[in-house]
Formats: structure tokens, C-alpha cells, sequence
């Protein structure tokens, strides 16, 4: 029986140096041979059956951390090689061996041992798992990476309801973009379990934005080259830049009680700091190789936030690009959306795609954001020759104490059919993924549109993103006449609060009768994106020692 956490061709438990000296021996190889024009996967499967001494890769797990390492370094490398690709290399490798030694000398073959029986039953598995599930197919170890054909970390959900058919799409809201830096202080090991030298916790949220900030004021300035070096200069000069925060706040005399909180939080960030130097400087901690690629993907997180595949004009192109995803979109009555950065984008794009096909549309819209500036827009779009809205509801969930304003945006509104008169409760919803439940704030909003003059209830569905999967709203649901209906395979390609691969949109109903929902599989995951970077990591022996010392 196959079991992930027994056989993840990506769990790697100890630190294995010699593969180092191997990635230090590609990356050579790599500068010194011409490889223009070949993918760096086939320049690796080259590198294996090279004209000099064979490597001894020992096992499948040592070869899939070599691919980690050199990922790591920027080769955008296919971790699901096929095992006959890998084996062809070594027996060219083998052969070219052969022909070098005097014919009495026997050739020290050493294929490793993932050429098993149970090796492509493994990868088979993975390879299913990964195709039957929302995870981001292709290297394991990014996350914008993965962005360039992929518009958002949800894939959207269609639902038939009595008939009625309807699309519901959390799309990824620029203003949330940042979520993905914070992504890797979630999902790493190293960064969960570490601790500062006075046992507190290390605020790696509180320490990744900050950061993230240094990183684009200092090394990303537009959308050109850039060959970032990541050194123990680089590290000191972040590190000032909290000193002088510091000492600066300490002088300031007005509004005292708000100063003294800056100090006391600029304080515990320099503590925090300090702890991640020493740990990203120590190059020989078993996880050295993960934390550069926390700084890699943090670098190349902020470039496309602001120049490169995350921003929504360019995810927006991914989505007009995808005609398989907008026929279908195109035989929906109802377009529920969440984290819409530009509602008008899509109500254009399903109008006009409509029209191309000559399809008789009139798509219509309502939307809703909890701030003025806010680019996180709740949506309906609706088909007016078939639907007429009656009245709408707008409301927002998960309040916050120090703004004094609610995070997510929700819309319910009511439609009559213009083909049956029967009417319909519709609603686009953003439920908070780190608080406790609101699903009963929902379901009094959509009480209010249901109940109608015959104290009967107008049919009721709610789409949106939930943040959890269906379990968690048990109890909330005991006792009302709602049941939440989730897809089969999952919706989140991120690694948000634990829900990656997992389903977490759905549809809130009343009415059960009649209701599919499913993932709709138009979109892919699966293609890394070329930056246009150049990361080199350059630590010195005692480089976080002397880092602190000169500070």
C-alpha cells in the first residue's frame, strides 16, 4: 500500500553534504559547457552520462534532494523524471566508462537503488495524487513558480443547482499577493519549529514582510535583470536598517504611548532578526539548503508581486488565454467570484468572449469591497436574459479591533427566473481562514432575501471561498436547514492554513434536492516560470558570528 509520508520521493530527513559537491560539480559543468537552447531537466540527464567519472547517487531519496539543491540554485529541474530517462543516463555513463578502461578491467557499476519494482509504483502514485488533486503539478519546492499558467492558488468549482448552472472562483486579489511569503513560514519545518535563544518563538510572519520590504527597496527597483548576490553585507545592512528604526523611535518624544509600542515591536524584531542571521549564515546546519531556498523563493516572490507573472494583468492574461476554461465558462448563468482585483476584467471578458461565439449573453454585475482602496471585491455576474435581480445584500466578515473595519467581503442578492418566475437566492462569499466560524452571520444574511410573504423559503445557495474544509462547520449546521456541499478532489493549490490539495469552496444551501458541485480541471499548475534572476548565495566560515559581532 502506498503511504506519502513513508515514501514522498521529497522527504529528506538528514543533511547529505556530499550532494553538494555533486550540485557544485553540475553548476561547473553547467558554466563550462555550452547549454543554450536545452532545458536545464535535459542538461541535468547530460550531466549524469557525461564524458568523466560516474556519481554515485545513492538512492531515490538522495537523487530527489539533488534536484531540491539545484533548484534551489535556479535550475528549473522536473522532479517526476522518468526512471527509464534517469537509467539510460547511467548506462551511457557506464559506456562511455567501458570504452575509456583496458578490456581486462570491469567497470564499478553503481546504479542506484530507486531501479526497484516498486519505483515506478511510487512515482505513479505521486504522479496520480498529483493529477486528482488541486496541488500545483511540477517542482514541489516553489510557489510563484508554479504561477505562470495557473491564475490563482484556488481552482474554481461549477455548480448545477436545480438547473441553474454556476461558477463560483476565488481569483487571487493583488492585495494578497504578500500571503505567499508568508506561505513559507507556514510550511517549513525549520521555520515552525524554531525557537530564539530566550525560548520565545521567532515571528516569522512579522520577520518575512519585513524583509520582503528590504529585499524591494534595496535590490528590485523595475522589471530589468538583476544578479542578486545573497551575502552576510546584505544581512548586516537589513539589520542596521532596525538599529537606526530603533534608536530613531527612542528619540521621538510625541505621542509616547504609540512610540512605546514601536520600540517595544522594532525591539523584538531586531531579537527575531538576529536569530534568522545566525541561521541562515550558518552554513553548516542540516537545513542550510532549505533556508536558501526561503531566501530564493522570498527574492523571487517580491519580483513578481510587482513586475513579473503574479500581478493580476498578467494572471488575467493566463485566464483570456485559456479558451477550454472560457467555453465553459461561457454556458454558466451565474459567475461568483472572490478576491477579484478588477471585477470589470471579467464581466468584459465573459461579455465579449460570449459575443465571439455568438452566444446570446447579457452579462450583468454587482460587487462589493469593505474599503474604498480595497482590491478584494466580492462579485455576482449574473445573465440578465435569463435572470432579474430582485434586491441585494452586502456584508463583511472577520472584523478587525485596530482598524475598526471587517477583512472579507460577502454579497447575497435575490433573483427572479425570467423563463420559470421561480426565484433564487444567490450569494459570493470570503469566509476568514483564521478565526472561528461565521457561517451563521452567513446564513442570517441569506434568511433575510430567503423568507418570502408565505413564510416559505426562496431556494438559497452561497458560493464562495470557505478557508476550511466542510468538517469544520459541523456543529453550525446541526441544527439549521443549510447543509454545505464541497467537490470531491481539492480547490486550494496553496499551502494556506493547512488546506493545501484540500477542498475548501463550496456551496452553502438550503436547498438539496438537486446540486452537483465540482473542481473544474481547465486549469493547470504545472509550468515553472523563467525569471529573469540570477540569486547567488556567497556565506563565508563564521560569516553569522562576525555579522553580529560588527554590528
Amino acid at each position: 500500500m502506498y503511504n506519502k509520508g513513508e515514501h514522498d520521493l521529497w522527504k529528506t530527513e538528514d543533511s547529505i553534504p556530499y550532494l553538494t559537491g555533486l550540485a557544485d560539480s553540475f553548476d561547473h559543468w553547467m558554466k563550462t559547457n555550452n547549454n543554450s537552447g536545452t532545458s536545464d531537466t535535459d542538461s541535468l540527464l547530460n550531466w549524469l552520462y557525461a564524458d568523466y567519472e560516474q556519481k554515485e547517487i545513492k538512492n531515490e531519496e538522495h537523487f530527489c534532494k539533488l534536484i531540491k539543491i539545484l533548484i534551489a540554485r535556479g535550475y528549473a529541474i522536473n522532479p517526476l523524471l522518468s526512471k527509464n530517462e534517469v537509467y539510460q543516463a547511467f548506462k551511457k555513463a557506464e559506456t562511455n566508462l567501458e570504452e575509456k578502461m583496458p578490456p581486462h578491467v570491469q567497470p564499478y557499476k553503481h546504479y542506484p537503488s530507486f531501479f526497484d519494482n516498486e519505483y515506478d509504483l511510487r512515482r505513479s502514485n505521486i504522479k496520480e495524487k498529483l493529477e486528482q488533486s488541486a496541488f500545483r503539478q511540477g517542482i514541489s519546492t516553489g510557489l510563484q513558480g508554479l504561477m505562470k499558467i495557473g491564475p490563482s492558488d484556488h481552482l474554481p468549482i461549477t455548480v448545477n443547482f436545480n438547473g441553474i448552472l454556476m461558477v463560483s472562483w476565488n481569483l487571487l486579489s493583488d492585495q494578497h499577493l504578500k500571503n505567499f511569503i508568508f506561505d513559507i513560514a507556514q510550511k517549513e519545518h525549520f521555520v515552525t519549529n524554531s525557537l530564539r535563544s530566550d525560548g520565545k518563538k521567532i515571528n516569522w510572519r512579522s520577520f518575512l514582510q519585513s524583509f520582503g520590504a528590504f529585499i524591494k527597496k534595496n535590490l528590485i527597483e523595475g522589471p530589468e535583470s538583476y544578479q542578486i548576490k545573497i551575502t552576510r553585507e546584505l544581512f548586516e545592512n537589513f539589520l542596521q536598517e532596525h538599529y537606526l528604526t530603533l534608536i530613531e523611535l527612542k528619540t521621538t518624544t510625541d505621542e509616547i504611548n504609540q512610540i512605546q509600542k514601536q520600540i517595544e515591536t522594532t525591539d523584538e524584531l531586531i531579537k527575531d532578526t538576529e536569530e534568522v542571521i545566525k541561521l541562515w549564515l550558518n552554513t553548516d546546519h542540516e537545513d542550510h539548503e532549505d533556508f536558501k531556498i526561503s531566501m530564493k523563493h522570498i527574492v523571487e516572490i517580491i519580483y513578481s508581486m510587482n513586475y513579473g507573472c503574479l500581478r493580476w494583468t498578467e494572471r488575467f492574461n493566463r485566464i483570456k488565454e485559456n479558451k477550454a476554461l472560457l467555453h465553459k465558462f461561457v454556458s454558466h448563468d451565474f459567475f461568483c467570484f472572490q478576491e477579484c482585483t478588477n471585477p470589470t476584467d471579467m464581466l468584459e471578458l465573459l461579455q465579449t468572449f460570449s459575443e465571439s461565439i455568438f452566444l446570446n449573453k447579457n452579462y450583468q454585475m454587482i460587487c462589493y469591497r469593505v474599503g474604498e482602496t480595497s482590491k478584494d471585491n466580492c462579485v455576482i455576474i449574473y445573465d440578465k436574459n435569463k435572470f432579474h435581480l430582485l434586491e441585494s445584500m452586502n456584508f463583511g466578515l472577520a472584523f478587525n479591533r485596530n482598524t475598526h473595519q471587517y477583512l472579507k467581503p460577502c454579497l447575497v442578492a435575490k433573483f427572479i427566473s425570467l423563463i420559470d418566475k421561480k426565484s433564487v437566492v444567490v450569494g459570493s462569499i470570503h469566509h476568514p481562514g483564521t478565526r472561528g466560524s461565521e457561517l451563521s452571520s452567513i446564513m442570517e444574511k441569506a434568511y433575510c432575501l430567503a423568507e418570502n410573504s408565505e413564510k416559505s423559503f426562496t431556494p438559497t445557495i452561497i458560493l464562495g471561498d470557505f478557508n476550511h474544509q466542510a468538517n469544520f462547520f459541523e456543529k453550525d449546521l446541526v441544527n439549521s436547514n443549510y447543509t454545505l456541499i464541497m467537490p470531491a478532489t481539492g480547490t486550494m493549490a496553496g499551502f494556506e492554513y493547512g488546506n493545501n490539495n484540500m477542498p475548501i469552496d463550496g456551496a452553502l444551501t438550503n436547498d438539496t434536492s438537486n446540486v452537483q458541485v465540482r473542481t473544474m480541471k481547465e486549469i493547470s499548475f504545472a509550468e515553472p516560470v523563467m525569471l529573469p534572476l540570477s540569486i547567488e548565495f556567497l556565506f563565508e566560515e563564521n560569516a553569522a558570528n562576525d555579522c553580529l559581532r560588527r554590528l
